[in-house]
């Protein structure tokens, strides 16, 4: 028995020696197929992430040569200008169909013939009133540059009956004067391509516009058409009238301070420099809403501008607003609420009446970008920017792969897109310009601080006493 114990002792260890030699080599091949896979797997990403790349490569190498032909973005514009409140149809809405301007409503004809054998793309009527002029080109064309085209047709354009003339509705005699010694026969041009405005792509998207009647006009860009009611506004209203009321009218009844006073006056005086960007810098407490209460009823009194909104950043600044609005009291000892229809915060409707409107910007953004019947381009033609330093951010920069591929709106500052999307004056005002606030705009026209506050007896410079 003894020997056959350590026999079978002797055999337990050659087994566990074979098995513990087995599980070696076992986990020696599982560390050299690890091993394997892992290669695999490295070089597997290296090859993806090189398709990946050259996949990238190619679709944007193809999107780049993909751009839609005049055609094609004649279709987009037409919805454009169906948006801005006329009949519009590059296919069936064109001269050689028959297509003509109707009393009380608002065309675009396509293809209308112009002098020689040249036509233009559309041309806007309002009723019988040819109101615009639109060049369309396809869309990675030079919209900027091709503007001449539009006001070439301008000049190329003869009114014949029943048409009326829009010098005649101007009060003038004769068409406007240009450079070439002929005249334009309509006011207004445009260039599109039917892209939508991005300032990294200033010249080759947007809706540029120029109002041929002044040589000092220049083009500029804008979301989208005016509407024809917007352009016969103004059409008819006269800037040089009313910025002779304005320096007619005097500051007396206004009951403002001598600062206050400057402050309107050199806004008035970038105004008739062609300055449509300012900027007021008064000290906190040095009355600043009274002054733009002073400043809009002025401006509304002497019809320079057709409707202004008031734009805040919180609905307490805007019931802050509507206060003073009620409160302060002007000509006749009558308020701004009582002369002027003032629309509330919430009540965006615009109508006709609505000669101020009060909003915050999270209800413009809301209304102008999320909305199926946003308001047009003209619905303001001014816009007041309370306490402008606080909560506003700049455009991002975009990389050129972000600006074919990425969608441009997630880029853009709400705030500086509301600004932008009306043609129209913009005040800002604030007590601290910050960076963003000067680039939007510009530098103050009028500065009071408050050393100079302090200096003239309107604040002080210490804190007030504690009574016990």
């Amino acid at each position: 028995m003894d020997v056959e114990a350590r026999k079978f002792e002797q055999q337990a260890k050659e087994n566990e020696q074979k098995l513990i030699a087995q599980q070696q080599a076992f986990d020696d091949q599982l560390k050299r197929i690890q091993a394997e896979l892992a290669k695999q797997t490295e070089e597997n990403q290296k090859i993806l992430q090189q398709q990946v790349a050259q996949l990238s490569q190619k679709t944007q190498k193809a999107s780049s040569q993909i751009t839609l032909n005049e055609e094609l973005t004649r279709i987009i514009i037409d919805q454009h200008l169906v948006d801005a409140g006329c009949e519009a149809d590059t296919q069936e809405l064109t001269y050689q169909k028959g297509a003509r301007p109707e009393r009380g409503k608002n065309k675009a004809i396509a293809e209308w013939p112009t002098v020689g054998k040249q036509a233009a793309d559309y041309v806007l009527f309002a009723g019988l009133i040819p109101i615009a002029v639109v060049e369309a080109k396809r869309e990675n064309e030079n919209v900027a540059g091709k503007i001449h085209q539009a006001e070439r047709y301008s000049r190329g354009f003869k009114v014949i009956e029943p048409m009326q003339a829009a010098w005649v509705v101007q009060g003038r005699t004769i068409a406007w004067a240009d450079a070439e010694d002929g005249h334009f026969h309509i006011p207004f041009v445009y260039s599109c391509n039917g892209r939508p405005f991005v300032k990294q792509l200033k010249e080759q998207s947007g809706t540029w516009f120029r109002d041929v009647r002044e040589p000092s006009n220049t083009a500029e860009p804008h979301e989208k058409f005016h509407s024809p009611e917007g352009l016969l506004d103004r059409l008819k209203r006269s800037r040089e009238l009313a910025e002779q009321k304005l320096n007619a009218e005097g500051f007396d009844y206004l009951k403002l301070r001598d600062y206050q006073q400057k402050a309107i006056a050199a806004v008035e005086v970038a105004l008739a420099n062609n300055q449509k960007n300012c900027l007021l810098a008064m000290a906190t407490g040095t009355g600043k809403t009274r002054t733009i209460i002073g400043l809009m009823y002025r401006f509304l009194k002497a019809e320079r501008f057709k409707r202004i909104l008031f734009l805040v950043d919180r609905t307490s600044l805007g019931t802050q607003a509507l206060d003073s609005f009620k409160e302060a009291q002007l000509e006749e000892n009558k308020t701004l609420s009582s002369i002027y229809n003032i629309a509330e915060l919430g009540d965006m409707a615009a109508e006709a009446e609505t000669r101020v409107q009060v909003a915050t910007v999270q209800a413009m953004v809301k209304r102008l970008f999320a909305s199926d019947n946003p308001q047009t381009i003209d619905t303001y033609d001014c816009i007041i920017v309370d306490e402008a330093h606080r909560g506003y951010t700049l455009d991002q920069e975009m990389t050129e792969g972000e600006l074919q591929h990425r969608d441009t709106a997630q880029y853009l500052s709400s705030y500086r897109r509301v600004l932008d999307y009306f043609d129209a004056v913009k005040i800002g005002l604030t007590a601290t310009p910050a960076k963003h606030t000067t680039e939007i705009f510009g530098k103050p026209v009028y500065t009071y601080s408050y050393r100079e506050a302090v200096a003239d007896d309107w604040l002080i410079d210490h804190e007030p006493p504690i009574r016990y």
